[in-house]
């Protein structure tokens, strides 16, 4: 790589930077061609250019783009170096805008997830595992035949049916999970870009940041969404459902609780709880049915728990009956309560 061609790739560098560095250099661009006028004949000051900043008028006259034409205890001017041209800039900006354009999709959490109409096929087996509710299995099957998207939110105490609900729903193609409560490598903004066609939240009420909020309104009402792409915003159109469970809904923007079917989900009893850890072990964990019977006596009564999760851990953990006992107890010990 020759001298020019690596300080092209530090202009290009700094073009993916930030957006506000391209703006510089379309000024300088403009300076440099006459389009607009020179502040002095000596070349033109750091605050003659939009979006230059002290770190990036460094970086340029180091990376010898910017040559130093002038300088008094009023401050200095500059042009570009003799071997760098406005023509190569504009080069530059144009082939870092293209890179820009061709992402189909954007990276969530290590992952590209995009979709197709022919990849939804929903699996037979879709809420097999959960106990009873059969009227809220339905909306959601309603849902998903839907032409148009229809939101479903449940609501309800923790360790109810509603994270079982969701992680049935994560097994659809083209889903992406997420919990509202933690921050993610992207935005909503960035993952419904991605192409998700099922957006699965947790913990919806413990969204708080605008952005994120704004996104999912517009996705919601109108399927489309505003995302800014090389300078410009592009509207990125596709359908998309939203299903999402919350606590409670207090913290909720109204406007956005009115976007969904939203149904309250009783907490099961401790023989309801029992029958769902047995299906889920027997038909999702591949446990005996006397494996089964054994981890949710444990997790109801040894551990206390309600959470159907706490039976798959200890399930996966365990290789033998004896070892269902020693996961239970070392799990009790470091959980803060008492032990045998």
């Amino acid at each position: 790589m020759t001298e020019e061609e690596e300080k092209i790739e530090v202009i290009k560098e700094l073009c993916r930077k930030k957006p506000d560095y391209i703006m510089a250099f379309e000024d300088i661009i403009k300076l440099e061609k006459g389009e607009r006028e020179m502040p002095k004949w000596s070349g033109y000051g750091m605050y003659d250019v939009r979006g230059m900043t002290t770190w990036l008028l460094t970086k340029l006259r180091q990376g010898g783009i910017l040559k130093c034409t002038y300088e008094s205890n009023k401050g200095k001017w500059f042009r570009l170096a003799d071997d760098i041209k406005p023509e190569d800039i504009e080069r530059a900006i144009q082939e870092v805008e293209e890179e820009q354009q061709k992402k189909d999709t954007l990276e969530v959490g290590g992952e590209a997830r995009t979709y197709t109409d022919e990849e939804v096929v929903i699996p037979e087996d879709l809420f097999s595992v959960i106990y009873d509710h059969d009227d809220i299995k339905t909306i959601f099957q309603m849902s998903l035949r839907s032409d148009t998207p229809v939101h479903v939110l449940l609501i309800g105490r923790p360790a109810s049916s509603k994270s079982l609900f969701l992680s049935e729903l994560a097994r659809l193609p083209g889903s992406l999970y997420a919990l509202g409560g933690t921050s993610t490598k992207a935005g909503i903004r960035d993952i419904i870009a991605s192409g998700v066609r099922y957006l699965i939240i947790d913990e919806l009420d413990k969204i708080d940041n605008a952005a994120d909020l704004s996104a999912l309104l517009e996705w919601m009402e109108s399927g489309t969404l505003s995302i800014l792409q090389a300078r410009k915003y592009i509207l990125v159109q596709h359908p998309g459902w939203v299903f999402s469970a919350c606590n409670r809904t207090d913290k909720i923007p109204e406007e956005l609780l009115s976007r969904f079917v939203k149904m309250y989900i009783p907490e099961y009893t401790d023989e309801e709880l029992k029958g769902v850890i047995k299906k889920i072990l027997t038909e999702r964990e591949k446990k005996t049915e006397e494996e089964a019977e054994i981890i949710a006596d444990i997790v109801i009564g040894y551990l206390g728990s309600k959470d159907p999760r706490d039976a798959i851990k200890i399930a996966r953990l365990s290789k033998s009956k004896d070892d269902i006992e020693t996961v239970a107890r070392i799990m009790k010990k470091y959980s803060g309560e008492s032990s045998i």
